[in-house]
């Protein structure tokens, strides 16, 4: 968290701790919070949480937690509780808090309060912090337990029919992590066919991304082509791929008994291209999928919030890709490259939070990237050689 924060607002989210509504913080001095209910998630100064009129802040989303994060400075500098050396301190940090955040990457702050915000309301990590308040965790529901893993992996699909059938139908369950499912494309690009179906998205979606490029990322499957895939592809009028290549496609309509065809596969000639495909997928198929269940649509009708930042969006997609071990050759993204683990890169390589700050500048080299059209050429050339 430290890396996307200035060191005044990482040490005063310090002075916070977490706390759960009660229908004594019902009233307050600004009125009623009378649409709260109890048990809600919120945070609440660690100076005076002893007292009668503990400082509590509660949001309905995160857009207002960010909006209204000012506040919490404005109690903490101002509590009788707090520290006379720790107001100090906190205003020597201020002092230099301009200066920090102009050298922060854009958008950085704000996937700190999407982290905020979801340990605060997600299941797992309310459990946790409940155990921290000193609170006794709530039950957990039967549901939750019998589809819960301990790998905390992203969603799967896994054939119901023939394990070694990745085109049948499947179930949706919990499982798979981002080292596995790395291993699972490496296998699949060597001719091994998994026995589930391989997601874009990754256990690290959700400490960078909103709920919405989540969702979106959650909705498409990592693929690679087949002779049939090559042959559907020249049928829909897409540019020339190779057997092997990596595509990504719609999960809905990958097990759906017609499959993914048109504007539900897409093979992207780069990694960085990935980004520009999902935009493409998300705007033109997944609001009008065919295959789509009603949850889904029910899903995306409410997740109407702010997307990520472009710049987190574009560096955060390709360090994800290479964390499934995708790479680029002459003939289009393959598996089976080295996977990086998001967060633990090698020296030479920039951490995600270090290297978005990089990105608004270098942006202009993605727009002058070879086009479609002249990687098609390219190949063209490379096959008649």
């Amino acid at each position: 968290d430290k890396a996307l924060l200035t060191d005044y607002f990482f040490h005063v989210v310090k002075q916070l701790r977490f706390c759960r509504f009660s229908e004594s913080d019902r009233k307050t001095r600004g009125g009623k919070r009378d649409n709260i209910k109890v048990g809600f998630g919120g945070l609440k100064c660690v100076h005076c949480s002893d007292t009668q009129n503990s400082r509590k802040f509660f949001w309905s989303n995160v857009d207002r937690l960010a909006n209204s994060f000012a506040e919490i400075p404005g109690h903490v500098l101002k509590c009788r509780r707090c520290p006379a050396n720790t107001k100090q301190a906190l205003m020597d940090l201020k002092a230099r808090h301009s200066d920090q955040m102009s050298k922060l990457p854009r958008g950085s702050q704000k996937v700190f309060f999407r982290r905020m915000w979801r340990r605060l309301h997600d299941t797992k990590e309310r459990l946790s912090l409940d155990s921290l308040d000193g609170g006794e965790s709530p039950r957990q529901p039967q549901s939750m337990k019998n589809n819960e893993d301990t790998s905390n992996g992203t969603s799967e699909i896994v054939a119901q029919k023939d394990a070694n059938d990745v085109s049948a139908q499947g179930n949706i369950i919990v499982g798979r992590s981002t080292e596995a499912a790395a291993k699972a494309l490496a296998e699949y690009a060597q001719g091994k066919k998994p026995v589930s179906r391989i997601l874009l998205a990754i256990d690290e979606d959700k400490s960078w991304l909103s709920d919405v490029d989540c969702f979106v990322r959650s909705k498409l499957e990592v693929f690679c082509a087949t002779q049939n895939d090559v042959a559907f592809a020249e049928s829909d009028r897409k540019y020339p791929i190779t057997v092997g290549q990596v595509g990504i496609r719609c999960i809905q309509c990958a097990i759906s008994e017609e499959g993914a065809r048109g504007t539900a596969v897409y093979f992207p000639p780069y990694v960085k291209a990935i980004y520009e495909n999902v935009r493409e997928f998300h705007k033109i198929h997944l609001v009008a999928c065919p295959c789509a269940t009603q949850e889904c649509k029910d899903k995306l009708s409410t997740l109407k919030g702010s997307t990520s930042l472009s710049s987190v969006l574009r560096r955060y997609y390709i360090q994800a890709a290479e964390a499934l071990g995708i790479h680029d050759t002459d003939d289009g993204m393959r598996g089976g490259g080295e996977a990086k683990p998001i967060g633990r890169r090698k020296s030479k390589d920039k951490d995600l939070s270090d290297s978005i700050r990089h990105m608004e500048s270098s942006n202009h080299e993605f727009l002058e990237l070879p086009s479609v059209e002249h990687v098609t050429k390219r190949r063209k050339l490379g096959e008649q050689s």
